[in-house]
């Protein structure tokens, strides 16, 4: 399980281009500029033919499994004696967003079960069921920290599945609990464990199973590359709107929940605050 969260993420930076000197004349297709603006600009497109499938998730292991079939493709239609360039561009990931998500449909696989009870503007008001997790302690806010936390939980999983217990790899969100009251700040990560999985004792010093019960959750969701700055930032401003709306709640802790790998390409990142 991939689930590091608010560790930091590379940024790859382009620099403008203008005109087509960007892309080899001969295997691109073909525009006119139309209008030209500050921050973008209308092209006119001739007709295109496209070899197109589809991308199951927006994580990196889904891109490279999708490129992967269009290149295979392409291969078999060479040796077939059909003439499919593979050095032509651009790759096109095309994304169609619809309405906005709702209900627990950003959330993909086994996850702790809630229904919400109040959204205002800046926040939602939820309510979850009992949910057990396994929690490791993070050293720091160092990204290093979080990897190591991580890796102890992906080990003890593995081992507990070997001893015939259902530790499952593929649940959301992670959790990164933030204690930042009096002192230095304190720092968990934890993965859900779903209703009904045979789990064994508490038998490693550096993992625990921690029972969470039915609680009310002030939720604020955020996206952009997670870090521990962003939750942070996003925890002050939960807060702040909490105070605003009258709400009671805990001051000292907070929760970043992650639903994605640390490796792809957009991210549903979300700040945590329990009512007091």
């Amino acid at each position: 399980m991939a689930q590091v969260v608010f560790a930091l993420l590379a940024v790859f930076l382009v620099s403008l281009c203008t005109g087509q000197d960007f892309c080899p004349k001969e295997k691109c297709p073909q525009y006119k500029v139309v209008e030209t603006h500050q921050d973008f600009e209308v092209r006119l497109y001739g007709a295109t033919d496209w070899i197109t499938t589809k991308l199951d998730s927006t994580g990196a292991r889904d891109y490279l499994a999708a490129n992967s079939r269009l290149k295979a493709y392409v291969k078999r239609q060479a040796e077939a004696g059909f003439e499919i360039p593979d050095d032509c561009w651009p790759v096109l990931v095309t994304v169609t967003e619809g309405e906005v998500c709702t209900g627990q449909d950003f959330c993909v696989g086994k996850c702790p079960h809630y229904k919400v009870l109040e959204a205002y503007p800046d926040f939602e008001v939820r309510l979850y069921d009992a949910s057990t997790w396994i929690t490791t302690k993070v050293d720091s806010s160092q990204s290093s920290d979080v990897l190591a936390a991580n890796s102890r939980l992906k080990d003890y999983a593995k081992k507990q599945t070997e001893a015939g217990f259902e530790i499952s790899s593929d649940t959301w969100p992670a959790l990164v609990k933030v204690t930042d009251g009096k002192g230095d700040p304190e720092f968990s990560l934890s993965w859900f464990i779903p209703p009904g999985t045979t789990t064994p004792e508490n038998s490693d010093p550096l993992v625990q199973l921690e029972s969470k019960p039915e609680a009310t959750v002030y939720v604020r969701v955020f996206g952009g590359a997670p870090s521990i700055q962003n939750g942070q930032e996003n925890a002050k401003k939960l807060r702040e709107a909490l105070i605003t709306a009258g709400k009671t709640f805990d001051h000292d802790t907070y929760n970043g929940a992650g639903y994605e790998s640390y490796f792809s390409l957009t991210h549903h990142n979300e700040i945590w605050i329990y009512a007091a």
